[in-house]
Protein backbone atom coordinates (compact mmCIF):
# COMPACT_ATOMS: atom_id res chain seq x y z
CA UNK A 1 0.00 0.00 0.00
CA UNK A 2 1.38 3.82 -0.79
CA UNK A 3 2.27 5.53 1.91
CA UNK A 4 0.02 9.07 1.16
CA UNK A 5 2.77 10.86 3.65
CA UNK A 6 5.42 10.77 0.96
CA UNK A 7 3.15 12.88 -1.52
CA UNK A 8 2.71 15.37 1.00
CA UNK A 9 5.20 18.63 0.89
CA UNK A 10 5.57 20.65 4.02
CA UNK A 11 5.96 23.79 3.62
CA UNK A 12 6.81 26.49 6.42
CA UNK A 13 4.36 29.33 7.24
CA UNK A 14 6.78 31.98 6.39
CA UNK A 15 7.32 30.47 2.90
CA UNK A 16 3.87 29.42 2.68
CA UNK A 17 2.64 32.61 2.74
CA UNK A 18 5.32 34.27 0.03
CA UNK A 19 4.22 31.07 -2.09
CA UNK A 20 0.45 32.15 -1.79
CA UNK A 21 1.60 36.01 -2.50
CA UNK A 22 3.07 34.44 -5.24
CA UNK A 23 -0.23 32.52 -6.76
CA UNK A 24 -2.25 35.94 -6.21
CA UNK A 25 0.13 37.99 -8.05
CA UNK A 26 0.46 35.11 -10.56
CA UNK A 27 -3.71 34.87 -10.66
CA UNK A 28 -3.71 38.93 -10.94
CA UNK A 29 -1.20 39.08 -13.84
CA UNK A 30 -3.27 36.18 -15.83
CA UNK A 31 -6.61 37.92 -14.96
CA UNK A 32 -5.48 41.09 -16.71
CA UNK A 33 -4.04 39.37 -19.85
CA UNK A 34 -7.13 37.70 -19.92
CA UNK A 35 -9.69 40.73 -19.47
CA UNK A 36 -7.56 42.87 -22.21
CA UNK A 37 -7.55 39.78 -24.73
CA UNK A 38 -10.98 39.71 -24.11
CA UNK A 39 -11.55 43.34 -24.53
CA UNK A 40 -9.76 43.40 -27.94
CA UNK A 41 -11.18 41.15 -29.07
CA UNK A 42 -14.48 42.10 -28.39
CA UNK A 43 -13.25 45.28 -29.78
CA UNK A 44 -11.84 43.75 -32.89
CA UNK A 45 -15.42 41.43 -33.14
CA UNK A 46 -17.48 44.83 -32.89
CA UNK A 47 -15.54 46.49 -35.64
CA UNK A 48 -15.26 43.74 -37.93
CA UNK A 49 -19.25 43.26 -36.92
CA UNK A 50 -19.87 47.56 -37.37
CA UNK A 51 -21.58 48.31 -40.79
CA UNK A 52 -21.98 51.53 -42.16
CA UNK A 53 -25.78 52.48 -42.82
CA UNK A 54 -26.15 52.10 -46.90
CA UNK A 55 -28.43 54.58 -48.78
CA UNK A 56 -30.86 53.53 -51.32
CA UNK A 57 -32.51 55.78 -53.92
CA UNK A 58 -35.79 55.19 -55.33
CA UNK A 59 -37.82 57.26 -57.83
CA UNK A 60 -41.02 56.82 -58.53
CA UNK A 61 -42.92 58.61 -61.42
CA UNK A 62 -46.02 58.65 -62.37
CA UNK A 63 -45.81 59.62 -66.31
CA UNK A 64 -43.62 58.38 -69.41
CA UNK A 65 -43.74 60.98 -71.34
CA UNK A 66 -41.19 64.02 -71.17
CA UNK A 67 -43.58 66.28 -72.51
CA UNK A 68 -45.45 66.41 -69.05
CA UNK A 69 -44.52 68.85 -66.85
CA UNK A 70 -44.04 67.46 -63.80
CA UNK A 71 -43.36 68.03 -59.98
CA UNK A 72 -40.80 66.84 -58.08
CA UNK A 73 -40.85 65.97 -54.30
CA UNK A 74 -38.75 63.99 -52.29
CA UNK A 75 -38.37 62.39 -48.80
CA UNK A 76 -35.30 61.20 -46.91
CA UNK A 77 -35.94 58.76 -43.96
CA UNK A 78 -33.93 55.76 -42.32
CA UNK A 79 -35.97 52.58 -41.95
CA UNK A 80 -35.43 49.47 -39.93
CA UNK A 81 -36.43 46.53 -41.08
CA UNK A 82 -37.92 43.30 -39.50
CA UNK A 83 -34.07 41.89 -39.82
CA UNK A 84 -32.84 45.47 -37.58
CA UNK A 85 -31.25 46.10 -40.41
CA UNK A 86 -31.29 50.20 -41.03
CA UNK A 87 -30.74 52.20 -43.97
CA UNK A 88 -31.90 55.18 -45.64
CA UNK A 89 -34.06 55.74 -48.02
CA UNK A 90 -33.85 58.69 -50.29
CA UNK A 91 -37.29 58.79 -52.45
CA UNK A 92 -38.38 61.28 -54.75
CA UNK A 93 -42.09 61.77 -56.47
CA UNK A 94 -42.21 62.56 -59.95
CA UNK A 95 -45.76 64.03 -60.67
CA UNK A 96 -47.59 65.46 -63.05
CA UNK A 97 -48.87 69.06 -63.10
CA UNK A 98 -52.24 68.06 -64.75
CA UNK A 99 -52.79 65.84 -62.22
CA UNK A 100 -52.26 67.31 -58.96
CA UNK A 101 -54.06 69.82 -60.09
CA UNK A 102 -57.19 67.09 -61.32
CA UNK A 103 -57.07 66.49 -56.95
CA UNK A 104 -57.19 70.13 -55.86
CA UNK A 105 -60.45 70.57 -58.26
CA UNK A 106 -61.94 67.20 -56.68
CA UNK A 107 -61.50 68.45 -53.43
CA UNK A 108 -62.79 71.99 -54.56
CA UNK A 109 -66.09 69.77 -56.07
CA UNK A 110 -66.65 68.16 -52.55
CA UNK A 111 -66.41 71.47 -50.33
CA UNK A 112 -69.24 72.88 -52.65
CA UNK A 113 -71.87 69.39 -52.42
CA UNK A 114 -74.90 69.91 -50.57
CA UNK A 115 -76.05 67.50 -47.59
CA UNK A 116 -78.06 66.33 -50.19
CA UNK A 117 -75.16 65.11 -52.61
CA UNK A 118 -73.39 64.19 -49.57
CA UNK A 119 -76.23 61.45 -48.13
CA UNK A 120 -76.89 63.56 -45.05
CA UNK A 121 -79.69 65.62 -45.72
CA UNK A 122 -82.21 63.34 -43.92
CA UNK A 123 -80.17 64.69 -40.35
CA UNK A 124 -81.93 67.52 -39.06
CA UNK A 125 -79.81 68.53 -36.40
CA UNK A 126 -76.24 69.90 -38.23
CA UNK A 127 -74.46 69.79 -34.85
CA UNK A 128 -75.02 66.70 -33.84
CA UNK A 129 -72.64 63.60 -33.81
CA UNK A 130 -74.74 61.74 -36.13
CA UNK A 131 -74.16 64.79 -38.43
CA UNK A 132 -70.88 64.89 -38.46
CA UNK A 133 -70.13 61.25 -39.10
CA UNK A 134 -72.40 61.41 -41.67
CA UNK A 135 -70.89 64.36 -43.16
CA UNK A 136 -67.23 62.97 -43.06
CA UNK A 137 -68.00 59.50 -43.97
CA UNK A 138 -69.26 60.89 -47.11
CA UNK A 139 -66.50 62.92 -47.55
CA UNK A 140 -63.69 60.54 -46.86
CA UNK A 141 -65.37 58.16 -49.38
CA UNK A 142 -65.73 60.22 -51.87
CA UNK A 143 -61.90 61.41 -51.90
CA UNK A 144 -60.98 57.36 -51.58
CA UNK A 145 -63.26 56.55 -54.32
CA UNK A 146 -61.82 59.41 -56.60
CA UNK A 147 -58.07 58.92 -56.12
CA UNK A 148 -57.57 55.29 -55.18
CA UNK A 149 -57.43 54.25 -59.38
CA UNK A 150 -55.05 57.60 -59.77
CA UNK A 151 -52.46 55.34 -57.63
CA UNK A 152 -51.68 52.45 -59.60
CA UNK A 153 -48.48 53.75 -60.83
CA UNK A 154 -47.39 55.19 -57.46
CA UNK A 155 -48.42 51.74 -55.86
CA UNK A 156 -46.34 49.77 -58.77
CA UNK A 157 -43.41 52.25 -58.02
CA UNK A 158 -43.47 51.09 -54.15
CA UNK A 159 -43.50 47.37 -55.51
CA UNK A 160 -40.45 47.40 -57.43
CA UNK A 161 -38.79 48.91 -54.44
CA UNK A 162 -40.29 46.02 -52.30
CA UNK A 163 -38.77 43.46 -54.94
CA UNK A 164 -35.43 44.72 -55.04
CA UNK A 165 -35.37 45.15 -51.09
CA UNK A 166 -36.92 41.12 -50.95
CA UNK A 167 -39.39 42.76 -48.42
CA UNK A 168 -41.47 40.76 -46.08
CA UNK A 169 -45.19 41.75 -45.69
CA UNK A 170 -44.24 42.90 -42.48
CA UNK A 171 -41.56 44.95 -44.12
CA UNK A 172 -43.96 46.03 -46.75
CA UNK A 173 -46.47 47.96 -44.33
CA UNK A 174 -44.18 49.56 -42.00
CA UNK A 175 -41.97 50.96 -44.50
CA UNK A 176 -44.75 52.67 -46.05
CA UNK A 177 -46.31 53.38 -42.84
CA UNK A 178 -42.96 55.42 -41.76
CA UNK A 179 -42.87 57.29 -45.11
CA UNK A 180 -46.40 58.74 -44.27
CA UNK A 181 -44.89 59.57 -40.67
CA UNK A 182 -42.21 60.84 -41.62
CA UNK A 183 -44.40 63.47 -43.79
CA UNK A 184 -44.13 66.82 -42.02
CA UNK A 185 -47.25 67.37 -39.70
CA UNK A 186 -49.47 70.77 -41.31
CA UNK A 187 -52.69 71.47 -41.34
CA UNK A 188 -53.86 72.07 -45.01
CA UNK A 189 -56.11 74.92 -43.90
CA UNK A 190 -58.97 74.79 -46.19
CA UNK A 191 -62.81 74.48 -46.11
CA UNK A 192 -62.33 70.85 -45.63
CA UNK A 193 -59.13 70.87 -43.64
CA UNK A 194 -58.29 67.92 -45.83
CA UNK A 195 -56.12 67.44 -49.38
CA UNK A 196 -56.07 64.54 -51.59
CA UNK A 197 -53.09 61.91 -51.27
CA UNK A 198 -51.14 63.01 -54.35
CA UNK A 199 -51.33 66.28 -53.13
CA UNK A 200 -50.06 65.61 -49.93
CA UNK A 201 -47.08 63.57 -51.75
CA UNK A 202 -46.67 66.91 -53.85
CA UNK A 203 -46.45 69.66 -51.25
CA UNK A 204 -44.78 66.97 -48.38
CA UNK A 205 -47.21 67.99 -45.62
CA UNK A 206 -50.59 66.65 -44.37
CA UNK A 207 -52.23 66.53 -40.72
CA UNK A 208 -54.02 63.45 -39.26
CA UNK A 209 -56.94 62.93 -41.46
CA UNK A 210 -54.95 63.51 -44.52
CA UNK A 211 -51.68 61.72 -43.39
CA UNK A 212 -54.22 58.77 -42.23
CA UNK A 213 -56.42 58.81 -45.59
CA UNK A 214 -52.89 58.55 -47.65
CA UNK A 215 -51.42 55.58 -46.00
CA UNK A 216 -55.59 53.94 -46.22
CA UNK A 217 -55.36 54.12 -50.01
CA UNK A 218 -51.59 52.55 -50.41
CA UNK A 219 -52.68 50.15 -47.36
CA UNK A 220 -55.74 49.09 -49.59
CA UNK A 221 -54.01 49.16 -52.56
CA UNK A 222 -51.45 46.16 -51.42
CA UNK A 223 -54.60 44.51 -49.53
CA UNK A 224 -53.45 45.06 -45.98
CA UNK A 225 -56.76 45.27 -43.81
CA UNK A 226 -57.17 48.48 -42.32
CA UNK A 227 -59.54 51.29 -40.70
CA UNK A 228 -59.66 54.83 -40.50
CA UNK A 229 -60.90 56.12 -36.99
CA UNK A 230 -62.68 59.44 -36.34
CA UNK A 231 -62.75 61.31 -33.26
CA UNK A 232 -65.93 64.00 -32.84
CA UNK A 233 -64.56 64.92 -29.51
CA UNK A 234 -60.95 64.94 -30.51
CA UNK A 235 -61.10 66.06 -33.53
CA UNK A 236 -58.69 63.51 -34.54
CA UNK A 237 -58.28 60.63 -36.91
CA UNK A 238 -56.21 57.91 -37.09
CA UNK A 239 -55.37 54.66 -38.82
CA UNK A 240 -55.98 50.90 -37.53
CA UNK A 241 -54.39 47.61 -38.91
CA UNK A 242 -55.88 44.11 -38.21
CA UNK A 243 -52.81 42.37 -37.49
CA UNK A 244 -52.95 39.38 -35.46
CA UNK A 245 -51.67 40.43 -32.24
CA UNK A 246 -53.06 39.76 -28.83
CA UNK A 247 -54.70 42.75 -26.22
CA UNK A 248 -57.43 44.91 -26.61
CA UNK A 249 -58.84 45.66 -30.63
CA UNK A 250 -61.40 47.38 -31.86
Amino acid sequence: MKNINNQISYVPPEKSKRTLGKIVVVLIVLCAIFTLGFVLQRGNRNTNQRTDVTTKNYTISTSSSTRDNTTQASYNWKYVDNNLKSKKYNLTFKLTTDEVQQCINYLEQVENMSDYELGCSNIKNKSSIEYYRAYWHAVYNKLYTFESPKFDKIVSGFKDIFSKENFSSKDKMLFLMTFVQNITYKRPGDYLDIIPGKVVISKRYGDCDTKSMLLYVLFEKFGIDCVMFWSYQYSHAMLGVNTSASGYSK
